[in-house]
């Protein structure tokens, strides 16, 4: 807000090329600057329009061009109506990850010479959004471009020339990556803490692989399909003891299930 000028600072000043804000015009500074947040707010519109908002004189090629680089060029053109998809109210149609990529290309179209992502892909996962920060960052989109991130996933600013650490809304560190790890401080802290989720997630989604892996094995499709879950508890009841409640004749149920309440009650998860 203060770099758009909604506010003015009341103490210290912000410099774009050496130049401060508060001696430029808004229009000119709201130019340079692209913002991606990440509540991304679209039209109740089509694809095609909602982007070339940001910029109506660029060619549908160039539309093209900027949803490659955000990484939803090929997601759109699985859409029956492609680029003419209605995304509904405030952009309903589409998930929080191709609203973002949809937000990143507009920016993109705006071409500023400052881009700030604000959390902006915290609903992508980490490969693509290492291939749209690659775009970014190299090529001709990243040329003579500043690009500040504002993240709490640590993944996302390792490769940043500058990082800076704020708490309690102080600055209190800054640096490269390999310095402030070197510091030993709360960035290396904060990056530790990442390195231990990261790890975590990982063994998580190896476990639910493996799980999947094993539940193929077993043709299991589905609970109560063929071959399901109940064909599975079935043949791990039928073995059952005859005297077993599971196998008690039709008029003694009331009598057994009476008997198991009683003796129960108050088991709580116990009983589970």
């Amino acid at each position: 807000r203060l770099m758009f000028r909604y506010y003015n600072p009341k103490a210290g000043r912000i410099v774009i090329e050496g130049m401060d804000v508060q001696d430029l015009t808004i229009d000119s500074v709201r130019r340079a600057i692209g913002v991606v947040p990440q509540d991304t707010i679209l039209f109740n519109e089509t694809l095609m329009y909602n982007l070339r908002y940001a910029n109506p004189g660029a060619s549908d090629e160039e539309i093209f061009e900027a949803c490659r680089a955000a990484a939803i060029h090929d997601r759109i053109m699985s859409f029956p109506d492609g680029y003419n998809t209605k995304v509904g109210e405030r952009g309903l149609r589409l998930s929080g990850g191709e609203k973002q990529r949809v937000a990143i290309a507009r920016t993109i179209l705006k071409n500023p010479k400052i881009i700030m992502l604000d959390e902006a892909t915290s609903a992508l996962d980490g490969e693509t959004e290492q291939k749209i920060q690659s775009k970014l960052i190299s090529g001709k989109f990243g040329q003579g471009r500043t690009l500040l991130i504002i993240a709490h996933r640590l993944s996302t600013i390792t490769h940043a020339d500058q990082i800076i650490v704020l708490h309690a809304g102080t600055m209190v560190e800054k640096g490269t990556h390999e310095e402030l790890l070197a510091l030993n401080g709360r960035y290396a802290a904060m990056w530790e803490k990442h390195c231990r989720a990261e790890r975590a997630a990982e063994h998580a989604r190896d476990a639910t692989r493996k799980a999947k892996k094993l539940m193929s094995y077993a043709n299991i499709s589905r609970p109560g399909g063929a071959g399901g879950y109940d064909s599975m508890l079935s043949s791990a009841i039928l073995p059952t003891a005859m005297n077993s409640p599971t196998l008690a004749p039709k008029h003694d149920d009331s009598r057994s299930i009476s008997s198991n309440d009683s003796n129960h009650s108050g088991s709580g998860s116990d009983g589970t």
